[in-house]
């Protein structure tokens, strides 16, 4: 008898009365809120949204602080190859993602999957192709989970509530990836330097931290502040953000407007 009684009383008692059923619907608005708050704050510091049709959406690790908020794990529960039922060809993967709170319940899952044809695969083959697949398919999942469960947190901080990934999956003409900005109008006094920074800056809307990874991805790690660079170093990573920006393009788009190096003294402006 008395471990069953203590184990009733370990059990979360549910209100009963009106006034704590509002007192319990309260704490929950306030956490909500409160967590709003922190996520729009850490969101904007640290760039982990998209903008696409004049709205935002939260990228998978805008949502994955969500999680952090309540607590919750997300665990993909299993990845399998995505086949056409009346040929076996392999078409993708799938995969479903559950969330776990700290006692190890269930409390929500997602599932997604990404075809060999989607973006993620573009430019790859073989195995490589199949790990990028996989690795988005699981992607969306978790994003997909999470949107499920916490979508109301982010439309309180302002955010829709549907994932930039699951935008992707299901409207790719809407996703609006970083596009190059106009031309940079280089003088002939402009060191490279100047020049690496105004290109990065406004290829990324001005986002110091996405910025700081551009360069660093430019650089192969070397570097995350330009400031840290000399001039030849500069004039290298300004080609290769130039290749790498084209690389991160569809194929079918030639449209780009390269950043230009410094010219020589003498020379017309741009």
């Amino acid at each position: 008898m008395e471990n069953n009684a203590v184990a009733l009383r370990d059990q979360p008692q549910l209100p009963q009365t009106l006034d704590e059923r509002k007192a319990a619907t309260d704490l929950t608005i306030d956490t909500a809120a409160y967590w709003a708050k922190k996520l729009m704050e850490l969101v904007e510091k640290c760039g982990l949204s998209r903008s696409m049709g004049g709205k935002k959406y939260l990228e998978v690790e805008g949502w994955l602080v969500i999680a952090e908020f309540a607590h919750t794990r997300a665990i993909i529960e299993w990845t399998r190859e995505w086949k056409d039922s009346s040929t076996g060809e392999l078409l993708g993967y799938e995969a479903r993602c559950k969330l776990e709170n700290e006692a190890g319940e269930t409390i929500g899952s997602g599932e997604s999957s990404c075809g060999l044809d989607a973006f993620p695969c573009k430019g790859k083959q073989g195995s490589e192709k199949d790990k990028a697949a996989r690795s988005a398919a699981q992607t969306w999942a978790i994003s997909r989970a999470l949107r499920n469960k916490f979508s109301y947190v982010a439309k309180i901080a302002g955010y829709q509530a549907v994932p930039a990934e699951e935008m992707v999956l299901h409207d790719p003409e809407t996703y609006q990836s970083p596009q190059p900005a106009p031309k940079v109008a280089v003088r002939a006094s402009q060191t490279a330097k100047k020049t690496l920074a105004e290109a990065i800056l406004a290829y990324t809307d001005q986002n110091k931290v996405k910025a700081g990874n551009l360069l660093k991805e430019a650089t192969n790690g070397k570097f995350n502040s330009v400031r840290d660079m000399t001039e030849q170093q500069a004039a290298a990573a300004l080609t290769a953000f130039n290749e790498l920006v084209i690389s991160k393009l569809d194929p079918a788009d030639d449209d780009f407007p390269e950043f230009e190096l410094p010219r020589e003294p003498g020379s017309d402006d741009a």
